[in-house]
């Protein structure tokens, strides 16, 4: 078992690493429609949470990243199942590669307990 000093010296070591990703700013996008295009998926494991998810880059068309990840569990399975509906892909044949260059629309609605959002097929 590691010491308190160990445990702290590894978290600083980590933290050192994305320091300069934790000074970027954060940019929360208004209400209203994003087209975007899948540039990344992948699938990933959070090992914290203990479930496996496919997590997705994407880009709009002024340039600006954002990204999202869709749980695979029986609480969050329509989320990528309306993720993957809303760009053209089918549960038949979803891959996380499949999903790459892909285009829909990020529709983000203001809401009573703060902001919602869901993907919609681009139009």
């Amino acid at each position: 078992m590691r010491t308190k000093e160990e445990r702290i010296a590894q978290l600083q070591g980590r933290l050192e690493k994305v320091k300069k990703n934790l000074a970027l700013p954060v940019l929360l996008l208004p209400p209203g429609r994003y087209s975007f295009r899948v540039e990344l998926a992948r699938m990933k494991k959070d090992d914290q949470r203990g479930y496996d998810y496919v997590y997705v880059q994407l880009m709009n068309v002024d340039g600006m990243k954002t990204s999202d990840r869709f749980p695979i569990t029986d609480e969050w399975v329509w989320k990528l199942r309306a993720f993957i509906g809303a760009v053209g892909c089918s549960a038949e044949n979803f891959t996380p590669e499949n999903l790459v260059g892909r285009t829909a629309e990020l529709v983000i609605s203001k809401q009573k307990n703060g902001a919602g959002y869901h993907y919609e097929a681009a139009k």
